[in-house]
């Protein structure tokens, strides 16, 4: 899908820079995370991606499909609702192997604050490597402020930088798409499917229902998808998990488990 930067102009106030209050909180120009909000470290110590493992996941702050590439996955494909995730995801991908990490640290920082992502000097050291499409955002929406959130107590540390400098070598597949039609331009099969939390926001049990068996289609035997995850679930959210659980157990096709901890709680399904 080609972007269209008339329409990503539209989305945000350049008065302010600020992300219009009107246009809906995740939508196709809706500002990225900097970094994400989850603890990806101990999301994955739960799933244990094999050796090689094939993977598609939410772009968010482009952190989770950084951290399968760290726990040996082979194959890293991303989706999201919105362009400025490919676009965190580029910047990082593009930075990895470019720039020190204390300078990598500076980059994220100074993209928290910016209204032109273009004019950041380490964005400059690294802005030939970033993807066209991407490039070409960045500069036609110079006065927004394109991301939300900012602490960057869960980015790469320096050792995982070091070590992830020598796996990338070219940017992440993305698919732009709400989750309700993802299944829809999936072409493949992946033995992981990490949704984080996006499903808290249409908690409807049906709809998550939907969304998953649909998903499954594409998930090998065996293979899990990460349904939700979050420092804790409501009751709206438990209804339509304990509701999945109930349809995909008696149709005997897959499990689904919960987990918890002192820091979050997941529920992910396992194929049979």
């Amino acid at each position: 899908m080609k972007v269209d930067l008339f329409q990503a102009r539209l989305a945000y106030d350049l008065g302010s820079g600020e992300y219009n209050k009107m246009s809906p909180n995740f939508a196709c120009f809706s500002p990225a995370y900097v970094a994400t909000n989850e603890d990806v470290r101990e999301v994955l110590r739960v799933l244990r991606p094999a050796s090689g493992a094939r993977v598609l996941t939410v772009a968010g702050s482009g952190d989770q499909a950084l951290f399968y590439k760290l726990s040996g996955a082979g194959h890293v494909d991303t989706f999201d609702i919105t362009f400025n995730a490919k676009m965190m995801m580029d910047i990082k991908t593009a930075a990895i192997g470019k720039l020190p990490h204390i300078e990598y640290l500076s980059l994220l920082n100074n993209i928290r604050f910016s209204r032109d992502i273009s004019n950041i000097p380490q964005y400059k050291q690294i802005v030939d490597y970033v993807p066209s499409d991407t490039r070409e955002y960045v500069h036609a929406m110079r006065g927004a402020h394109l991301v939300r959130g900012g602490m960057l107590d869960t980015v790469l540390f320096k050792n995982e930088y070091a070590k992830i400098g020598e796996i990338i070598k070219e940017p992440f597949n993305f698919i732009w798409t709400d989750l309700g039609e993802l299944s829809a331009h999936v072409t493949q099969n992946y033995d992981q499917i990490y949704l984080s939390n996006i499903l808290q926001y249409n908690a409807q049990p049906q709809y998550v229902v939907n969304v998953i068996c649909d998903l499954m289609t594409r998930l090998n035997p065996g293979g899990k998808i990460l349904v939700n995850v979050a420092p804790w679930f409501d009751g709206e959210e438990l209804v339509a998990m304990k509701t999945l659980q109930q349809k995909v157990e008696q149709a005997n096709v897959a499990r689904v488990k919960f987990f918890q901890n002192n820091a979050l709680h997941m529920c992910f399904l396992e194929k049979r």
